[in-house]
């Protein structure tokens, strides 16, 4: 099982991506960088991380991880070193809750 963590890119509503602060060229070119739904929802994606949580007989991996970011789109198999995000990463703990930890 895999999980993967998206992280989005967020702007407010009251930023105008056809304002004139750009020339008609550099506007247009900006935005075909964002997605007819991306425009809709004020956000994109900006990268995103995997983690494998399952062992080889099923059980979780329990521990704590430094996930290196990608760019999109997102590739579940293959993540390609071109497309790591330098000196950007996410870290994830993964444990049981404390009660259970006690008992084992």
């Amino acid at each position: 099982m895999n999980l993967i963590f998206e992280i989005y890119e967020q702007w407010t509503g009251e930023v105008d991506l056809e304002g004139d602060n750009y020339s008609e060229l550099s506007k247009r070119n900006f935005l075909k960088e964002f997605k007819p739904a991306e425009i809709e929802n004020n956000e994109r994606l900006l990268a995103y991380a995997v983690l494998k949580v399952n062992n080889p007989d099923s059980t979780l991996r329990y521990g704590s991880y430094d996930l290196n970011l990608f760019k999109p789109p997102i590739n579940i198999r293959k993540r390609l070193q071109k497309d790591q995000i330098p000196h950007k990463s996410i870290k994830v703990l993964l444990q049981l809750p404390e009660e259970q930890r006690t008992r084992v």
